[in-house]
């Protein structure tokens, strides 16, 4: 039997058009994947290109900064070092090198040309006598006016600061002038106190006093010349220790023993003489 022609053709036609139906899906299928491939590959490179933008500024940037750092570390270092030392130097060296300078004489001075003066072990009364027979010894015999050098025995006691104390009183060498009397007086006065304070006795202090001619008023209102105190002085033993014996020729000891009595008649010549000079 044989099949229906029009029935044949419409199944046929069922079929190529099924056929066809399928093709373009599967076409349309393909075309979308291979859109969505060519997509994502267009934005792969697009992320690739805009890393790689991003990316090669990023590294030129420590290119860029190199020279902003070295400029800016250079100048602020070395102008701050060079600024500083100068101002160390000078505050240090002139602040410590004048203050050693100034104390290392001081130091040799008192210890070297002003030893402190020799003390005895002998009892007090023992060192007094041996004071007073120095002073005997120094002030034996006669002035220039035939007069005892000694006017009243010396005499050695106790002070009340502790240690010996020594009083004197002698005729001096009468001289053509004033000022030659009181230079005189000046250098016996020195001498005896040298020989005094040396000897290494427990001697406090010593008072001398100078009996020379000048002008006088009488008790009946006269006037005459006659023997009287001109000069008298005191030499302490913390002084003592202060000069410098073996230079003593350069001293003036008016300036360092304490003048207790000036007649004011050798005051007043002694004023003239050195207005005149």
């Amino acid at each position: 039997m044989r099949p229906n022609p029009i029935r044949a053709g419409t199944i046929r036609g069922k079929f190529v058009s099924a056929l066809v139906t399928l093709r373009s899906r599967v076409m349309a299928t393909f075309g979308l994947a291979l859109l969505a491939t060519i997509v994502a590959a267009a934005c792969a490179d697009s992320t690739d290109s805009e890393d790689s933008a991003s990316a090669q500024p990023t590294a030129a940037q420590p290119a860029a900064t190199a020279p902003t750092a070295a400029p800016t570390a250079a100048p602020t270092t070395v102008p701050t070092i060079t600024a500083t030392a100068p101002t160390t130097a000078p505050t240090t060296v002139p602040s410590k090198v004048p203050t050693v300078a100034a104390s290392e004489p001081t130091a040799t001075a008192s210890s070297a040309e002003r030893p402190k003066l020799p003390t005895s072990d002998l009892p007090i009364e023992e060192q007094k006598k041996a004071l007073l027979a120095i002073v005997n010894e120094r002030l034996a015999g006669f002035s220039n006016k035939e007069l005892p050098r000694l006017k009243l025995p010396p005499d050695a006691r106790d002070s009340r600061q502790g240690g010996i104390w020594i009083t004197m009183e002698f005729n001096g060498d009468e001289q053509d002038t004033i000022p030659e009397s009181k230079e005189w007086v000046d250098i016996f006065m020195r001498d005896t106190y040298e020989a005094l304070f040396t000897a290494g006795y427990d001697l406090a202090e010593v008072d001398m006093t100078a009996l020379m001619e000048t002008m006088i008023r009488g008790h009946v209102g006269g006037t005459g010349m006659a023997p009287a105190q001109v000069f008298k002085t005191r030499l302490k033993r913390d002084v003592a220790e202060t000069i410098d014996w073996a230079n003593k020729e350069a001293l003036d000891f008016n300036e360092l023993w304490d003048t207790l009595l000036l007649n004011v008649l050798w005051k007043r010549a002694l004023i003239a003489a050195e207005e005149g000079d």
